[in-house]
């Protein structure tokens, strides 16, 4: 929904609050595997009439066009989350979503960290949140289990996923096995028939979501500058623009996977490497204007997530998309030299883009057994994200495409790509003598996925594959954003990516399932921005003080 007339109608009752029901937020094709949030922020800082003009803030000038309790910017699963806590809270809400459809990478994002739920008990999985924070620090590569943020995760995780299938109807489908979330396993498949859990909460939201709106710059209050109070928008159907106030202000605009030149920024480690997308469009970091123009305080960007298991998808229309492989933990990953790099059952994980920023020139090339790769379903990103309208490719497109080769020799696959072939040829033979000997003491891969890699092989190079934002504002306890002091900016709360997930350097490289830290920092952001709203009501304030 636009902010028309029938919007500004709703608006100008919002405080009146309401009854949960519609479904004009809508969904839209597409989204990452694992979930973050969406992007309903501004692009370029820029401001919309009466703003100062040079991305700042300002207070417009003029009596705003409508007011609200607590103003959403951005309609994936953190946002929502924040509306749906805020309205359960009591507070009129509103969410701006610069996308045609609300519900963002959410929509698809189904696999969710949780320790110790029911659904494990039922396998026999023995888990719980202090099991899951002894391992918190070794698989998110030096992450700090006491941090009050991990410490809530770990606690709370079993109860979102409980009120996303109790509450709104999720369903629990399956667990998953996946080094990035534990040893334990911890991952759990929770759907909404067809999408991601968050397809609850557009329905539930309903007409509290406007699509296509877009926050330019955030609006502070006329008698204290120092408090975020709002932020004016821009209607991206009709170029209408409007002056928002609100008591509270929460940002839940994504991450910023796509802006490759600020992931190049923060990943100084990778340059040279091919980076490829593997998030949605919206995902540029339009947030981060927002965040500047407050001055507030980032964390973490430098462990921006990447996986790298993906190659770069060939076709003219999807240049710069990922397309993601599958059973790499069959393979030999090798450098330009030959040399094995890593152990390949990890490329679920973030920490295996690692051995990509060690090696010669940034290049990584997967040696398949041909019969395992003919197997392989790789997944066309850009196609699930709608950035083009093309078949999916297969196994043996890629061959076709001059992306994966055919070879029977070493010598063959130096041919081919140009890596060396007396190089390869010893770690084809150290890699044959370590499955003769069912272990791997060179890198520890597990012995179950040390199968020949022997034969006809294919060899394709691998891109790093843009993914996950696991760094962002800092936040305090009660999701208040920071400033460069440590001081909580008034008025102003974020959640999701635009967090770096959970507001803190504490997540180190990452993990998956971190869809479930987006709903923990949104529920926390929306019940803090409903109680500020509510004190200030208390005392008689509105947002549109003067």
């Amino acid at each position: 929904m636009t902010p028309g007339a029938a919007g500004m109608v709703w608006a100008l009752l919002a405080c009146a609050g309401g009854d949960g029901d519609g479904a004009d937020g809508g969904t839209r094709d597409g989204g990452a595997s694992d979930g973050g949030a969406s992007d309903g922020g501004a692009s370029d800082g820029g401001t919309g009439d009466g703003g100062t003009g040079d991305g700042g803030t300002g207070d417009g000038g003029g009596p705003p066009d409508l007011e609200v309790d607590v103003l959403v910017i951005g309609a994936g699963a953190a946002g929502m989350a924040a509306a749906w806590e805020a309205e359960q809270a009591g507070a009129s809400v509103l969410v701006v979503e610069r996308e045609p459809q609300a519900g963002g990478s959410a929509i698809f994002a189904r696999h969710f960290i949780a320790a110790g739920t029911p659904w494990q008990a039922e396998e026999g999985i023995e888990d719980s949140p202090a099991q899951m924070l002894e391992e918190w620090s070794a698989f998110t590569n030096g992450g700090d289990p006491s941090d009050p943020w991990v410490q809530a995760l770990a606690t709370d995780s079993a109860g979102i996923l409980q009120w996303l299938v109790d509450d709104l109807g999720g369903q629990f489908e399956h667990l998953l096995v996946d080094s990035a979330a534990g040893e334990t396993q911890r991952l759990h498949a929770v759907g909404y028939g067809n999408y991601g859990a968050v397809q609850a909460l557009v329905e539930r939201l309903g007409d509290r979501v406007w699509t296509e709106v877009e926050a330019v710059s955030l609006r502070t209050d006329p008698a204290d500058p120092s408090r975020v109070a709002g932020a004016w928008v821009e209607d991206l159907v009709t170029g209408e623009q409007l002056q928002l106030a609100a008591h509270a202000t929460v940002i839940a605009t994504g991450g910023f996977a796509r802006d490759l030149a600020h992931v190049r920024e923060v990943r100084p480690d990778l340059d040279g490497a091919t980076l490829v997308y593997e998030a949605r469009p919206g995902s540029d970091g339009g947030g981060r204007a927002l965040l500047g123009q407050v001055d507030a305080a980032v964390q973490n960007e430098g462990n921006h997530g990447v996986y790298l298991h993906a190659v770069a998808d060939p076709r003219p229309t999807l240049a710069g998309e990922a397309v993601i492989m599958d059973r790499l933990d069959a393979t030999i990953m090798v450098d330009v030299e030959g040399r094995r790099v890593a152990d390949e059952s990890t490329f679920q994980g973030f920490t295996l883009v690692d051995a990509m920023a060690a090696a010669p020139d940034r290049r990584i090339w997967a040696v398949y057994p041909a019969g395992v790769f003919d197997l392989s379903v790789p997944m066309s990103m850009g196609v699930a994200l709608g950035v083009a309208v093309e078949p999916a490719l297969t196994a043996a497109d890629l061959v076709t495409e001059g992306v994966a080769f055919r070879v029977w020799s070493a010598a063959e696959a130096e041919a081919a790509t140009g890596v060396d072939a007396e190089g390869l040829q010893a770690t084809l033979d150290r890699y044959a003598e370590l499955v003769r000997a069912g272990e791997d003491p060179d890198f520890g891969k597990r012995p179950e996925a040390l199968v020949p890699v022997a034969g006809e092989l294919v060899v394709l190079e691998l891109a790093a594959g843009s993914a996950k934002s696991f760094g962002g504002a800092w936040l305090d306890a009660q999701a208040r954003v920071l400033d460069p002091d440590g001081q909580p900016i008034a008025g102003l709360y974020a959640a999701g990516e635009a967090a770096g997930m959970l507001g803190t350097p504490a997540v180190a490289d990452g993990f998956s399932g971190s869809i479930t830290a987006c709903y923990l920092t949104g529920r926390v952001a929306g019940r803090s921005a409903a109680a500020e709203a509510q004190a200030a009501a208390a005392r008689g304030d509105t947002a549109t003080r003067r």
